[in-house]
């Protein structure tokens, strides 16, 4: 039998600074109240900081070098070519009538059982809800999973949304939305919505949409399918669409989006719609298991998002939607997650009780330049209105604590946590850039990325939010570096770039550079041989993660993407950790609540975790 009951509130990127910092104005009096009555502190994260690998930490109980989940892009290193860090999606085969086979499904890359199917292997019933990158969801044997980040859409991609704009003039690929053309004659036009693979060659299956402005009818816009018309006002969202995607000969996806028009009239017409989810009543893509409680999460909440990177920041990201959009879009979301917890607390809570908000983090992330007057992309007219934007998602967080606290059966455990903590990012480092520089990495005349580059001649590169790798022989396609150098090379490399700083200002931009074979000793494979920790205001260049190469080693961020962790050094990036009863919480990191949780249900650890129960 359990000796413990508890709830689970996790809220992805909340620092504690942040945390200390409203204490002091008087705010966030719910936090206060369960810190003054039970424990606060600190959390540690993982190295790198960033969720797919924390919140694998957070299930598993193990470190990146065992659980072998190391960044949010991993890479092919036969071919040098990003990949998926955290999952592989598995689309269904189809049979010589062009019909498919199955449904879209995945593999989830971690190593070691989460916790969560520990205790219900066990016999304790659990409810686990939007856990980041619990995708595909465990079939637990007592209870349910409804996953969170890694969840994908119909293409399937980790979040690809859809805007359908005049001022397109091809369609265009526009990082993570999908641009398509508007070309309005007397006062209609035509586009597509795409849809999962529709054949064995990979071509997707598409509808036609069709948008038409009516003068009698100004400010608002008709959007037509096969099967729906709809009229929606200029700034307003509409209700959920259900649409029949083809996916096969015969076969169809449900798939469900929404539609935000931002401008319809003469001139110009730009409408955004969300990415193409699966519908909770018929997924495409597994959702819940079982498969009823998506169904039930609907019944709490109403059609909601289901697609793992729920809110939009790419559309933003992009410049193709406003802040005033984006936000909405996630306080909606915030909103419907909230519903779905307090539904759970009115019925019989089982022993073990997930809940997990992203909002916090995504806000963070788009917004941080607002609060930060020298952050390069600061604006002055936009920070009038959503210079608290971050503030105010920590107080929607106080008040959804002092909610659940106010329906917590007597004797349950409640704990509030984060992944990791933020900083601003207003400088990029061309990581490749550096290893050219410096002689490690030779791209053939010309070259702008490692596509191009000279291998016979290449000693070590970087893909990833913060890695390097040596280009070994016998692991890479076409290693040059024989396996009795490699640790004299990497010495060497950190030993040079350790000390770097920025000649725009002197700053250090690195608080560590470290060895993977000593931080990511475990066995997992992947790791890999040097992982960066920037100090704050820096993180590898967006050019640098998928392979490519900038025009110097240092550059501004230019995109509102502005404040960041991913490669953050995880000694100044912790999350939080509150838990309702008083406790002896002493340099307590995110690898120690899942034995937590298991001592308190009274069940057994399994072997080999790296943490170790806090209480």
């Amino acid at each position: 039998m359990p000796t413990e009951r508890f709830v689970v509130l996790g809220f992805d990127g909340v620092d504690p600074d942040l945390i200390r910092d409203l204490w002091a104005q008087g705010e966030l009096p719910n936090l206060k109240a369960l810190a003054d009555e039970g424990s606060f502190a600190d959390l540690g994260s993982t190295t790198p900081p960033q969720s797919p690998v924390a919140w694998t930490s957070f299930a598993t109980g193990k470190l990146p070098g065992k659980h072998g989940v190391f960044d949010f892009i991993g890479r092919k290193p036969k071919l040098y070519l990003p990949k998926m860090g955290f999952v592989e999606y598995v689309e269904p085969r189809f049979n010589v009538q062009g019909e498919a086979e199955g449904t879209l499904q995945g593999t989830n890359l971690r190593r070691g059982e989460p916790f969560w199917m520990t205790a219900s292997e066990a016999g304790l019933d659990v409810r686990i809800v939007n856990v980041p990158y619990s995708w595909p969801p465990e079939p637990v044997p007592h209870g349910g999973v409804a996953s969170g980040l890694g969840l994908p859409d119909l293409r399937p991609t980790n979040s690809t949304s859809t805007v359908f704009s005049t001022d397109f003039d091809a369609p265009a690929a526009l990082g993570g939305v999908r641009g398509v053309p508007l070309n309005f004659v007397q006062g209609q036009a035509a586009g597509s919505i795409e849809g999962p693979r529709a054949n064995a060659s990979g071509k997707r299956g598409e509808i036609p949409v069709g948008f038409k402005l009516d003068p009698a009818n100004p400010g608002v816009l008709e959007i037509s399918t096969w099967t729906i018309a709809i009229q929606v006002p200029v700034g307003q969202w509409s209700d959920w669409v259900v649409l029949d995607l083809p996916a096969g000969k015969t076969a169809t996806a449900k798939g469900q989006v929404r539609f935000r028009v931002i401008e319809a009239n003469a001139d110009r017409v730009h409408v955004y719609m969300t990415p193409v989810g699966a519908d909770p009543e018929h997924p495409w893509v597994p959702l819940s298991h079982p498969p009823e409680l998506a169904r039930e999460l609907m019944a709490a909440a109403g059609r909601y998002k289901t697609v793992g990177w729920e809110e939009d920041t790419q559309a933003l990201n992009t410049e193709l939607v406003s802040e005033d959009v984006f936000l909405e879009e996630v306080h909606t979301v915030m909103d419907q997650r909230t519903a779905m917890t307090l539904a759970a607390m009115d019925q019989e809570l089982p022993p073990l009780f997930v809940s997990v908000w992203t909002g916090t983090d995504r806000v963070a992330h788009m917004l941080w330049r607002l609060t930060d007057p020298t952050h390069p992309r600061y604006d002055a007219s936009l920070a009038g209105a959503h210079a608290e934007a971050i503030t105010d998602m920590y107080k929607r967080m106080d008040d959804i604590v002092g909610q659940v606290r106010s329906k917590l059966p007597e004797g349950t455990t409640l704990v509030v946590m984060s992944d990791h903590g933020f900083h601003s990012f207003s400088r990029q480092f061309h990581v490749n850039n550096w290893l050219i520089d410096h002689g490690y990495l030779v791209l053939k005349p010309g070259g702008g990325s490692l596509q191009e580059a000279d291998w016979s001649k290449t000693r070590a590169y970087s893909l990833g939010t913060g890695q390097i790798y040596v280009n070994l022989q016998g692991r890479e396609g076409q290693g040059a570096v024989p396996f009795g150098q490699i640790d004299a090379l990497v010495d060497e490399i950190q030993a040079s770039l350790a000390p770097l700083t920025d000649p725009a200002n002197g700053a250090a931009v690195f608080i560590d550079v470290h060895k993977g074979r000593v931080l990511y000793a475990g066995g997992a494979p992947g790791a890999p041989d040097l992982q960066l920790a920037f100090a704050p205001g820096y993180q590898t260049s967006w050019t640098t993660k998928l392979g490519g190469v900038g025009a110097t080693q240092f550059e501004d961020n230019p995109k509102k993407w502005s404040g960041d962790h991913a490669a953050s050094s995880a000694a100044e990036t912790k999350g939080i950790l509150f838990v309702s009863k008083p406790t002896n919480l002493q340099e307590p990191g995110i690898e120690d609540l899942a034995p937590t949780f298991l001592r308190g249900l009274g069940v057994a650890l399994p072997p080999d975790l790296d943490g170790a129960p806090l209480w």
